[in-house]
């Protein structure tokens, strides 16, 4: 009888865990509810168009759209880091540290950022540049207000609380407009060739305290359909709202697909 008694503990056990096992850690409760079993994510993750993040090096030519990505390290998060659809090519990367001094452990953790550059000419998104952290520890970090002259600016409803903290803009290039401050990556971003008549830079700060601490950078080159500044204006705005949704996809473990274009809003 002790030996049945003890058999059915230990499943117990073996039951509870497996359970934790598909929760991302310090997810509040409603984040918790809405992420998908880890099953999912970890299938998304092993598909043959996702390229292990010890692969991506220059020169190596990445897929994206659902089912592509980068597959980053972490038993917890293993959604891939979602591209736009499309063939993209390694134009830099570079490895760097944090360390997270008001924390109580003060954990480094390493980040990866990379250049990618479009292979479609007549693609609307020539370039895109990200930073991420390879790892994830248990690093929580300090709101900044999501605020600036921008001609788009979208906070995402952030707020102080949150597990979560979004904030993006979209500007023309030739306005010349600084990232945000909070923008941590510790070197000079490049600046790519692209001649095209009102160019757009859509940049967007992601994070998810514990998770994953992502930074994007796009080069957009609006369709000649959007004759209009209003017009224009207007589609990038949706373009950063779907871009910023789909990587709070990302952000929660689930499987992400950021969109490619920008498409006119009546």
């Amino acid at each position: 009888m002790k030996s049945i008694k003890r058999y059915g503990v230990a499943a117990l056990v073996v039951m509870a865990l497996s359970a934790c096992a598909n929760t991302p850690r310090n997810a509040p409760v409603a984040e918790q509810e809405a992420v998908q079993p880890r099953a999912v994510a970890t299938s998304a993750a092993d598909t043959p168009h996702v390229t292990r993040v010890e692969d991506v090096i220059k020169g190596a030519i990445l897929t994206g759209g659902l089912g592509g990505g980068i597959k980053l390290a972490g038993f917890w998060q293993s959604a891939p880091l979602p591209l736009p659809p499309g063939k993209w090519e390694v134009v830099m990367r570079k490895n760097y540290s944090r360390t997270w001094k008001t924390a109580p452990t003060k954990p480094t953790l390493r980040f990866l950022w990379v250049a990618l550059k479009n292979q479609d000419p007549e693609a609307q998104i020539q370039w895109l540049d990200f930073s991420s952290n390879i790892t994830t520890d248990r690093v929580g970090y300090i709101h900044e207000e999501c605020a600036g002259d921008y001609e788009v600016l979208n906070d995402f409803g952030t707020t102080k609380s949150g597990f979560m903290e979004r904030c993006g803009y979209a500007a023309y290039v030739e306005d010349h407009r600084p990232p945000f401050e909070f923008m941590v990556i510790p070197f000079p971003l490049p600046e790519p060739d692209i001649q095209a008549p009102n160019l757009l830079t859509v940049q967007l700060h992601a994070g998810y305290s514990g998770g994953r601490l992502t930074e994007w950078r796009f080069y957009v080159v609006p369709p000649a359909a959007l004759q209009s500044a209003e017009q224009r204006k207007l589609a990038v705005a949706r373009f950063l709202q779907e871009t910023g949704d789909q990587i709070k996809e990302f952000l929660n473990n689930r499987p992400a697909l950021l969109p490619d274009r920008l498409v006119f809003v009546p």
